[in-house]
């Protein structure tokens, strides 16, 4: 964005100081020493006015577009990039600071996070991210132990429970294989219950 800077109060004052000691100057160089006429002599500008058609005008201040800006905008987004990297690195060894993690909206980028990363192995997760920041956020209460897992391995567990972990398997031979007899029999009944 150019900023263009007018000094319109400040131009006039100047103007009026500059004509007002012109016009001192013009008749002290008329008499001149010893009462010799001399050459008149342009007054003084202060810096930045130039003598314009119509008398002292100061100088348009034209500044570039704002580069600093940009180049904050994008380290920003970079750095937010950097610290998503080391945060699934993390959670690709430990769900521990699953719990650090304040924001829902920030846990719903790590969740988007691996769901990409199950996608790149032919693995389709269609509940949205925000539903998993949620279920996760609840079972962790319950359990957290469950958090000593790898995030990979939480969120593989929840999908599964939820019969959205679609890896071309039977859904339901894949959930007693993956949670247990056990826990599959009280997950079935879960969700019974919530239909």
């Amino acid at each position: 964005m150019i900023r263009i800077i007018f000094f319109i109060l400040g131009a006039i004052l100047v103007s009026a100081n500059i004509a007002y000691s012109g016009a001192a100057v013009a008749m002290q160089n008329k008499k001149g020493a010893g009462g010799k006429p001399q050459q008149a002599r342009p007054p003084q500008l202060p810096p930045g006015y130039v003598m314009g058609p119509n008398g002292p005008q100061k100088v348009l201040e034209v500044q570039e577009p704002d580069s600093s800006v940009e180049e904050e905008e994008e380290a920003a987004v970079s750095q937010d990039d950097a610290d998503l990297d080391q945060i699934v690195e993390v959670l690709k060894i430990s769900s521990q600071s699953w719990a650090l993690i304040i924001r829902k909206a920030d846990k719903a980028v790590v969740v988007d996070e691996f769901i990409k990363l199950f996608q790149e192995q032919g693995v389709a997760i269609q509940k949205p991210a925000e539903f998993y920041v949620n279920f996760i956020d609840q079972m962790a209460e319950g359990s957290p132990e469950m958090l000593d897992m790898p995030f990979e391995r939480v969120l593989q567990v929840v999908s599964v429970m939820e019969y959205d972990f679609d890896n071309g398997q039977n859904k339901d031979m894949l959930a007693q294989k993956i949670l247990g007899q056990q826990v599959y029999e009280k997950n079935k009944k879960r969700l019974m219950n919530t239909q």
